[in-house]
């Protein structure tokens, strides 16, 4: 119920964001510009602000589990992305971009300010973890997988990973580890600035949606299924599995946030480089799961008890 009643906090928040680009406020010409505050500092803020905090600690042992359980989960998603469009007969050319939408989450927009938001500051570290492996692994896989199809396969490189997310999240868990304490005036800054990530993201989210004609997503059989597999179906069996190996709520709920949040709307970045034709796929995916989770959340939570 919790769970049910901040998404619905957030749903009212994605509605404001549509009458604001109804409304002429957000505009095409400045919508990125959001976007970019909420990305680039906002966002950090709240890592950060959050890393900064004191209270219990994260033991050496401990993290070693997170990190374990974190990467499980990555692989076990990682295989069922792979499976899934093929399970639903997209075409070859497709199924790089339908593997990306089934493991790249929203968990930025959508998981760290639901986990915040549930479970307060001492949560957070737990996301920042969350965020930098699917961050490394968005830049690394993601962008191998997808050029491929394309045939300029990308290579890796590092300077893909320093933005300010990545950053953020260096810096968050050398604060955290370290317990080194900024000033007051400091912290409560960072978390002023932190606490605009929630309302802003969920406000482009709802600026983006007026992009999506929703008649063609809900006469598309084949997205449909897809969503209902993505954030109905995978996410509770893997975190009944995960759930048997751990009872930590913090935990559970950033796994339930790495799997059950929304496409990404980093994939469709992707399209629009690597795969055009994709593109309207993708983004109709990413406005419908995003709705959807309004509902597929909660439901998620309430099966596996968090």
């Amino acid at each position: 119920m919790v769970v049910f009643k901040q998404m619905l906090v957030f749903l009212v928040m994605i509605l404001l964001g549509v009458a604001a680009g109804k409304c002429k406020i957000v505009t095409k010409e400045n919508q990125s510009q959001f976007s970019a505050m909420v990305i680039n500092i906002a966002c950090p803020c709240l890592i950060l602000s959050s890393a900064a905090v004191g209270g219990p600690r994260i033991a050496a042992k401990e993290l070693g589990m997170v990190l374990g359980i974190f990467i499980l989960l990555l692989i076990l998603v990682l295989l069922v992305s792979k499976l899934v469009p093929i399970f639903l007969r997209y075409e070859k050319k497709d199924r790089s971009m339908v593997n990306m939408m089934g493991w790249c989450t929203n968990i930025t927009f959508i998981g760290l300010p639901l986990v915040q938001s549930l479970y307060g500051s001492q949560a957070v570290i737990y996301v920042t973890f969350a965020i930098m492996m699917i961050n490394t692994l968005f830049y690394s896989y993601g962008v191998i997988l997808v050029s491929s199809n394309t045939g300029q396969r990308q290579k890796f490189h590092l300077k893909t990973l320093i933005n300010p997310g990545m950053i953020s999240c260096l810096l968050a868990c050398l604060l955290y580890f370290s317990q080194i304490m900024l000033p007051d005036f400091l912290i409560s800054s960072l978390a002023m600035v932190g606490n605009l990530t929630a309302p802003l993201a969920m406000m482009m989210i709802g600026v983006g949606l007026l992009d999506v004609q929703l008649k063609e997503v809900i006469t598309d059989g084949k997205l449909l299924l897809f969503s209902i597999i993505k954030m109905l179906i995978v996410p509770i069996v893997l975190l009944l599995f995960i759930k048997q190996l751990t009872d930590h709520v913090f935990l559970l709920a950033t796994c339930m946030a790495m799997v059950a949040a929304p496409t990404g709307g980093m994939v469709a970045m992707l399209a629009t480089l690597y795969n055009p034709d994709a593109y309207l796929m993708v983004t109709k995916e990413i406005s419908f799961t995003t709705l959807l989770s309004v509902v597929t959340i909660p439901i998620v939570a309430a099966v596996i008890g968090i």
